[in-house]
């Protein structure tokens, strides 16, 4: 295809040797031509840097940036900072992307006008792979949407990892004043209501182009726990404040319920994981958070029961929650 504006892809790199060159590939054998790939070594210790190297010897379009190990968000900020694209990507090192991920995203973005182009984003593992090469011919749902509207789609179950920032394109000037949370982690949830109340247009792709490969001992991963997952509930509050802002009252009941479920979810990772002795004290934070959400919104009476039987006893409700799982399961 002809190559028009150029476009920067992001990818922050730390230890991860296992993964890297099965990204740098799907990256560099994009069906869209005109590329910045900006590799940010945020001060690996294995391999990552020799094989970045390697890569950078193979295709001019790639320059590589050390820096001491500062996390992922210094490391994408580090790289926004160097980018010269029109629109920028972020794809994470241990992930991949499908052969025509920047081409359908740039395409739809200039045709619709959009400032933020999506699409969906499924979870791979070793045993499960995405098909990175396959074209796409067939149809596919498009929905272009002012912010507002955009945001909805966050609640939604139809569309897969819609607020990551992996899956997305988007115009640079969108980060001219915003940057990624340096220090915390679901660094996402934090930056991504910003970017999309900057925009004009967010526009939604009903198709599967990113993949999320899901290991352990990733940042958030299974075996990882700590309380920095608890940053989540500050995004969330960020989030609220800004959404009670725009004063749009199906947004702020959406995004409530979810808030809701997210410091349940906060408070049960924390009674089945974490071992400490002020366990009980945060988790009677979160009890009284969530008491004063129900005093102050209106809430489904699916959430009302759920939160009555968390403040009765968290510990019930977790047990509670873990054989309905398994039931459903």
């Amino acid at each position: 295809m002809i190559s028009e504006d150029l476009i920067t892809i992001i990818i922050p790199v730390y230890n991860v040797e296992q993964y890297l060159e099965r990204c740098l590939e799907s990256v560099i054998r994009q069906s869209y031509k005109n590329l910045e790939i900006i590799i940010v070594n945020d001060g690996s210790t294995d391999s990552s840097l020799k094989i970045t190297d390697e890569f950078k010897e193979r295709d001019h379009r790639i320059t590589v940036i050390n820096q001491s190990n500062a996390g992922l968000s210094a490391a994408r900020n580090t790289g926004i900072a160097a980018s010269n694209g029109k629109y920028l990507s972020f794809v994470d090192s241990d992930d991949y992307i499908h052969r025509q991920f920047i081409e359908l995203l740039y395409l739809n973005a200039e045709k619709y006008k959009a400032d933020i182009a999506v699409c969906e984003g499924i979870e791979v593992d070793d045993v499960m792979h995405g098909n990175r090469f396959e074209i796409i011919h067939n149809e596919y749902q498009i929905m272009a949407a002012e912010p507002i509207d955009a945001m909805k789609v966050w609640y939604r179950s139809d569309f897969k990892n819609p607020t990551v920032a992996c899956n997305k394109l988007y115009k640079r000037e969108l980060f001219n004043e915003c940057k990624f949370p340096e220090g915390k982690i679901h660094e996402d949830e934090f930056i991504m209501h910003h970017l999309y109340l900057k925009s004009k247009k967010v526009l939604y792709l009903w198709l599967e182009l990113y993949f999320y490969y899901q290991r352990d001992n990733s940042i958030t991963g299974k075996n990882a726990y700590t309380l920095k997952r608890l940053d989540a509930l500050e995004a969330y509050e960020d989030r609220l404040k800004v959404i009670e802002e725009c004063g749009n009252s199906g947004l702020i009941r959406l995004h409530i319920q979810q808030y809701i479920d997210v410091i349940l979810g906060c408070a049960t990772d924390l009674e089945k994981n974490y071992k400490s002795e002020n366990k009980g004290d945060i988790v009677h934070q979160l009890k009284k958070k969530i008491i004063e959400i129900r005093g102050k919104y209106e809430i489904s009476i699916k959430h009302k029961i759920k939160i009555l039987i968390f403040t009765i006893s968290p510990r019930f409700y977790c047990k509670l929650y873990d054989f309905l799982k398994q039931k459903l399961n």
